[in-house]
C-alpha cells in the first residue's frame, strides 16, 4: 500500500541520519555526542516508536483530514515515543516536520499531481498556503518552524550532496534552536564557523572536539537531514514508477485478460480514479463490496488479488449464458454507486449492459455517460478522486 511504502521512505531516512558517522556532537552507532541521556538504542527506540504515525500522517493528507487532526496524531505518537525512550525526546522534530512533510505529500498526491525534482518544493509550498497553517505562520520565525513554512527550503537544497557534507551545509546555514539553547549565540556561531572549515578541508575532528566541549548537539540540522533524505526517496520512487508503470500496467492487463480468457467468471473490481489505487481506506471499502457480492453469489472467490493496479475477486461460476444475462441485470445494482465493476464472461466472451439493454454508467460528477467523459477529459483526476472517496466515507454510514 502507497501508506506503508511512504512511511518506510520515512523510517528509513531517520536510521539512515541515526547510522551516519562521524557527525558532530550528535549521537552515532559508537557515540553518544554531547548527549549523557542517549545513546543508539534509545534512538533507535524512538524511530521504531514512531512506525505507523508516518501511514496515518499520509493517509490524513490523501484523505483529506484537517491539519488540527494531525496536530492530535502527532500528540498520541509523542506520547508513544516517550514510553519506549523513557520519557526522553529522541524525535519530536521528526514527529513535527517530518510529520507535516508525509502529510503535504498525501495531500498532493490527492490532487493526482505528478511529483518531480521541478516541481516538489513548489508543490509543498502551494499546500502549506491554506488557512490551516495559520497557527504555523504566527509561529514560524524560528527552527523546526521556520522551516516548514518555508515549504522545507533547506531540506531541498543540498539535495546534490553527500550527506555528511549536506549536513554540515545545514550547519552552516541553519538557524538552530538545538544548538543556541545548548551552547548559546556565541559558539552558535563558532560551530558554523568549523562546519565551514570541515567542509572546505575535510578534517572534522575540531568541529567534533567543540561539540563536546560546549555540550553542542545540532539536533535541528539532523532533522533537515532526515526530510532532505525523504524528499529524495520520494522523487527516486516518483521518477522509477513514472518510467515503469505503463510498461508494468500492460504486464497487469495481459495477466487480467488471461484470467478470463475462454472461462465462464465473475469479476469483481474496485474503479478508483487516479494512479494511487492501493490505499487501506480503498481496500477496506472494496472488502465491503466483495463481501457483499460473495453473500448475492453463494460462491467463494478463487482468487483475490490486491495490486497497485487496482482490487479485484474472481468467481468461477457454473451457469448458461442466458442465465448469466439475468444475472448481469441484477448486479447492475450493486454497481450504482459508480465505484464497482462487476464484469461477467460466458467461456471467456463478456455480457455487456448493452447486451441486457441496461443503460450505460454515468460519470461520477454529471449525469453523462463515464465513457464519454472519460474520452474528453470532462473533469479533473482530482475532482473524480474527491468525489469517489467522499462515496466511500457514506458507504460507512
Amino acid at each position: 500500500m502507497i501508506e506503508k511504502i511512504i512511511e518506510n521512505f520515512a523510517i528509513c531516512s531517520s536510521f539512515e541520519e541515526l547510522n551516519l558517522e562521524p557527525k558532530p556532537g550528535l549521537v552515532t552507532p559508537t557515540s553518544k555526542g554531547s548527549h549523557k541521556d542517549m545513546d543508539y538504542e534509545i534512538m533507535k527506540a524512538g524511530i521504531e516508536s514512531l512506525v505507523g504515525y508516518y501511514s496515518e500522517a499520509f493517509s490524513y493528507g490523501f484523505l483529506g483530514e484537517s491539519f488540527n487532526s494531525l496536530r492530535r496524531l502527532g500528540l498520541l505518537f509523542e506520547r508513544e515515543m516517550y514510553k519506549k525512550t523513557s520519557g526522553i525526546n529522541t524525535h519530536l522534530g521528526s514527529i513535527f516536520s517530518l510529520g507535516i512533510l508525509v502529510f503535504l505529500v498525501g495531500r498532493i498526491k490527492r490532487r493526482c499531481l505528478v511529483i518531480n525534482s521541478e516541481n516538489f518544493h513548489e508543490l509543498i509550498k502551494k499546500e502549506l498556503e491554506s488557512d490551516e497553517f495559520r497557527v504555523l505562520l504566527k509561529e514560524g520565525n524560528f527552527g523546526a518552524r521556520a522551516e516548514v513554512i518555508s515549504g522545507y527550503k533547506n531540506s531541498f537544497k543540498y539535495l546534490d550532496f553527500d550527506l555528511t557534507t549536506r549536513l554540515f551545509y545545514l550547519i552552516q546555514n541553519v538557524s538552530d534552536t538545538n544548538v543556541i539553547r545548548r551552547g548559546g549565540e556565541k559558539n552558535a556561531e563558532e560551530f558554523k564557523k568549523l562546519a565551514a572549515q570541515a567542509v572546505s578541508s575535510g578534517d572534522l575532528e575540531e568541529i567534533s572536539k567543540f561539540a563536546i566541549e560546549k555540550n553542542i548537539s545540532p539536533g535541528g540540522a539532523a532533522d533537515i537531514l532526515i526530510n532532505s533524505i525523504f524528499i529524495e526517496k520520494v522523487l527516486d520512487f516518483e521518477q522509477e514508477r513514472r518510467e515503469n508503470y505503463f510498461k508494468e500496467k500492460l504486464s497487469h492487463n495481459d495477466e487480467m485478460f488471461e484470467k478470463t480468457t475462454g472461462r465462464s467468471v465473475v469479476v469483481l473490481s474496485l474503479v478508483v480514479p487516479g494512479i494511487e489505487k492501493d490505499m487501506k481506506f480503498f481496500r477496506e471499502f472494496f472488502e465491503r463490496e466483495y463481501a457483499k457480492l460473495k453473500k448475492f453469489l453463494n460462491l467463494e472467490a478463487e482468487e483475490i488479488i490486491f495490486s497497485k493496479f487496482g482490487y479485484y475477486g474472481i468467481f468461477p461460476i457454473c451457469k448458461s449464458e442466458k442465465e448469466l444475462e439475468d444475472l448481469k441485470r441484477k448486479t447492475v445494482e450493486i454497481e450504482k454507486s459508480g465505484l464497482i465493476d462487476i464484469d461477467i464472461y460466458f467461456e471467456g466472451k463478456p455480457i455487456s449492459r448493452r447486451d441486457i439493454g441496461s443503460p450505460e454508467r454515468r460519470c461520477l460528477i454529471c449525469e453523462n455517460r463515464a465513457k464519454d467523459c472519460y474520452v474528453s477529459n470532462a473533469h479533473e483526476k482530482s475532482e473524480l478522486l474527491d468525489r469517489a472517496i467522499t462515496i466511500m466515507r457514506n458507504s460507512q454510514i
